[in-house]
């Protein structure tokens, strides 16, 4: 009974490091999803997207980051304190729904066959 659950806890490890290896790998797919939700913002206009720019990781310790500026002058003020809010918690649902995905989809097999 020792072994197993030494081996449950192992593959729920594994599975964890899976989840965030597969969190790092999405930055991308995060900022593309900025990329999109900000065409919509009335307030603020898209210029483009940087991802794994070292620049950007030594200054701002982000892996990734959309470049953005006004749609007119002063629009920032205008913006309500919640829109931000609103397109961060867009951004991190898609990426951790498809982290787990992708994670549950590469250890269903091992948990079905017992490999590890």
């Amino acid at each position: 009974m020792e072994k197993e659950q030494i081996r449950k806890a192992g593959v729920r490890f594994l599975f964890c490091v899976t989840v965030y290896v597969m969190f790092v790998a999405l930055t991308g797919v995060h900022e593309l999803v900025h990329y999109v939700t900000l065409q919509f913002d009335p307030y603020r206009k898209p210029i483009g997207i940087e991802v794994f720019n070292m620049t950007a990781i030594r200054t701002y310790n982000q892996w990734g980051r959309v470049v953005y500026q006004e749609r007119y002058p002063g629009s920032f003020n205008d913006s309500p304190p919640y829109a931000m809010v609103i397109h961060e918690t867009i951004a991190y649902s898609v990426e951790i729904v498809l982290s787990l995905l992708i994670s549950i989809w590469i250890f269903n097999p091992i948990r079905k066959e017992k490999i590890i």
